[in-house]
């Protein structure tokens, strides 16, 4: 079927004259959000606020999904809220060092696929492991007459699982 070219020019001034749908865009024009996350923040908190255009609530333009089932994080129902749904770990031991989700935000009342938006959340360190010697317990007998200040062991060697501080 052939459409004349009147009918086309009519409809592509329609759609120019309606605006573009930016509906599931990011706020600041990026293609992704990345969010860091200190390792010791409690499950159940907010980790960070997707900065979509558009409205996720229930009466809202879009809808909002994870594409993965079994992330530590969930999306807050009618918010674009990460939520915390399982303890993260820098050292990766208790939970996951870093997450990489895929959010999907659908436009309500278009039949336009949905958007694929990348979360990336990385762990920071929090000192939450004590040191732990090698070759312990060191035994050593010390003089009370010993000056302040003499250095009366040397060798004592400790790893922490933390990453290096000041």
């Amino acid at each position: 079927m052939l459409v004349p070219l009147t009918v086309l020019l009519s409809l592509l001034r329609y759609v120019s004259s309606q605006g573009a749908d930016n509906r599931c865009f990011l706020e600041n024009g990026g293609s992704a959000e990345s969010f860091f996350v200190s390792e010791d923040i409690p499950v159940g908190s907010v980790i960070g606020t997707v900065r979509l255009i558009g409205d996720p609530s229930e009466r809202g333009n879009i809808e909002l999904r994870l594409k993965e089932v079994d992330s530590p994080v969930v999306i807050s129902p009618g918010t674009s809220n990460l939520t915390l749904t399982r303890k993260l770990d820098k050292e990766g031991i208790e939970g996951p060092s870093s997450v990489y989700v895929n959010i999907i935000c659908d436009r309500k009342r278009t039949t336009v696929p949905g958007f694929e938006i990348p979360i990336n959340i990385r762990v920071t360190d929090a000192n939450d492991n004590a040191p732990q010697f090698v070759n312990a317990p060191y035994i050593l007998n010390i003089s009370e007459v010993t000056v302040v200040g003499t250095r009366v062991l040397q060798g004592v060697k400790a790893v922490d699982a933390d990453q290096q501080g000041p």
